[in-house]
């Protein structure tokens, strides 16, 4: 009799385990056991146990927990969530006509010499799910350099200061002293005078 357990499929898997792998090896180089960071991310011990334990998706933490759990890995929320996959990579996609846009680009890809052998076959393609071709046209735009799809326009919310107002210098009013005048008497110019008509 065979005692081996059956591969786990990826069905199996709760949703969201690269988030707890992340949280898992930054615990190691932090040198801290990772049940121990519960306190930090205001979970119950229990419900954090089943979470590294693979039986409970982290998918369920509200923002403010995963907001810590951004602050722990040192990463933004938004890269927390999609490791958590609650927004995936069609999320940030304009949906107006994704799928003429998806099919442009395969058709690029395929014309593309040098990745055209790595096509797959049109057939195939079709019956991809959409998120995995999305995936796929993400991928070739960073090998091509172009921009293949419509995607949300995200703007900072960040308020930038103006720069200080420069203000002038201050005018000095005070009177600069002037240096004493240098004067000679008259009766000095005389007597200067009358020796040297005597030395003559």
């Amino acid at each position: 009799m065979d005692d081996t357990l059956p591969d786990q499929t990826a069905t199996d898997i709760p949703r969201g385990i690269a988030l707890v792998e992340a949280i898992e090896a930054e615990c190691a180089r932090q040198g801290i056991e990772p049940r121990d960071v519960c306190v930090r991310f205001e979970l119950q011990p229990s419900y954090w146990a089943a979470i590294i334990a693979r039986n409970r998706s982290i998918q369920g933490l509200a923002r403010r927990r995963l907001q810590n759990v951004a602050d722990f890995l040192g990463k933004a929320l938004i890269e927390v969530m999609s490791l958590a996959e609650l927004v995936e990579p069609a999320d940030f996609v304009v949906r107006t006509s994704l799928g003429e846009q998806l099919n442009a680009a395969f058709l690029k890809f395929r014309g593309d010499p040098m990745w055209a052998p790595l096509a797959p076959k049109p057939e195939s393609w079709d019956r991809a799910p959409q998120d995995l071709k999305v995936a796929f046209v993400f991928l070739y735009e960073r090998l091509c350099g172009e921009e293949l799809l419509a995607k949300a326009s995200i703007r900072s919310t960040v308020m930038v200061e103006p720069p200080p107002e420069v203000q002038p210098e201050p005018v000095n009013t005070k009177k600069v002293a002037k240096a004493p005048k240098t004067s000679t008497s008259k009766a000095t110019v005389r007597k200067s005078s009358a020796r040297a008509k005597a030395a003559a």
